[in-house]
């Protein structure tokens, strides 16, 4: 436990004192004149954490002051990494409303610093002056007689500490040290090693009742005849380990040549299916070059064809021609007023007959293509 700061309100010679702890160094010395006040620092610090004096004084009221104000003692203190903060109001006399003088009770309040919100809170919902008490007891794990002997000694006490017995000291001084774990790990060492020393002498009988009971060159030969078979069975098993190490060669093999036989079927299959798919090819191929060949026939017979029909109406047209020119002819005889008409017949005849030669050409390979036509 460590003290942080103390406040002081009508308490002994103190009318209103801060105390701030944190200023000072770890270690400090509080003098002064007998009577100034110092004892009452202490017995201050005592009487907020466990609501006891540690010394005779029987009031810690000052005398400065009327017994109607309050006497307020508030200590701020840390242990380990936590702080906590007491506050204790004394009681004293009051007037009621009747006019007459009444005693207040003593109340306190215990808070633990919350640092999330950076404020002291309640450390519990009890808050009444006998669960402060306990929770001092319970945060600095003293209690108030071990207290006023370890922490706070008070004057000409520390000369009965002295002259304690050492079971007494060792109980004092186990509460300010934390020996208490040393010493339970002390008695585990110890019962444990008693109880390895206990194991150790059963183990020793044990021993001495099989050396007399047991006859050694009977198991001597029990042990020779084991090893021997022990041989024996190590040879065997070297043996089988051998035949093992075959047998799963000859496997392997075997897979092998199973997994070959399967995978030239599957070759084989694939080779059918190839041929006959290349026997497909050659057929489309030569479907596709027939296709291609009457389609080049084809269309030359339609060039053909539509050259025939041009002949044929040119032949037509020729005949057509010359049966006009016999009546041209025949009526030039009879008719002489017609015979310009004629000439001009005649002129276009020489001017076309060309044109009819190759018009009769052309209907005579029309003919011939005709015919080609139906040999096919």
């Amino acid at each position: 436990m460590k003290p942080l700061k103390l406040y002081l309100q009508n308490i002994g010679p103190y009318i209103s004192e801060k105390i701030d702890f944190e200023e000072l160094d770890n270690m400090f010395l509080i003098t002064g004149n007998t009577g100034s006040g110092k004892t009452f620092i202490f017995d201050s610090i005592v009487y907020a954490l466990y609501g006891r004096l540690s010394t005779s004084r029987t009031f810690l009221q000052s005398d400065f002051t009327s017994k109607e104000n309050e006497s307020t003692i508030k200590l701020t203190f840390s242990v380990g990494e936590k702080k906590y903060r007491i506050k204790r109001i004394l009681s004293h006399q009051y007037v009621n409303k009747f006019n007459r003088i009444s005693e207040k009770e003593e109340s306190a309040t215990f808070e633990i610093f919350n640092p999330n919100t950076n404020n002291f809170e309640q450390y519990d919902r009890n808050q009444n002056v006998q669960a402060v008490n306990g929770y001092a007891e319970k945060v600095i794990g003293l209690k108030y007689s071990e207290f006023s002997k370890i922490v706070v000694l008070p004057q000409g006490e520390f000369a009965q500490f002295l002259k304690q017995n050492s079971s007494e000291k060792s109980i004092t001084l186990g509460k300010l040290f934390p020996v208490s774990d040393f010493k339970e790990i002390t008695q585990k060492v110890k019962d444990l090693a008693t109880e390895t020393r206990n194991k150790l002498t059963l183990l020793d009988r044990q021993i001495i009742e099989l050396k007399e009971n047991l006859n050694l060159s009977e198991i001597d030969n029990t042990l020779s005849a084991k090893k021997e078979s022990i041989r024996e069975l190590t040879k065997k098993i070297t043996e089988n380990e051998k035949c093992l190490i075959k047998l799963s060669e000859k496997n392997q093999t075997l897979i092998n040549s199973k997994e070959l036989a399967i995978q030239y079927e599957k070759n084989k299959n694939e080779l059918v299916n190839i041929q006959n798919e290349e026997n497909e090819y050659l057929q489309i191929s030569s479907q596709i070059q027939k296709a291609t060949k009457a389609l080049n026939l084809y269309s030359s017979y339609n060039a053909k064809q539509n050259s025939l029909k041009e002949c044929l109406r040119l032949s037509n047209k020729l005949n057509i021609i010359e049966e006009n020119e016999k009546l041209v002819l025949e009526k030039l005889s009879t008719n002489e007023e017609e015979k310009e008409s004629i000439e001009k017949l005649k002129n276009l005849v020489e001017e076309n007959k060309e044109k009819i030669i190759e018009f009769k050409r052309k209907i005579e390979i029309a003919k011939i293509i005709e015919e080609l036509k139906n040999k096919e």
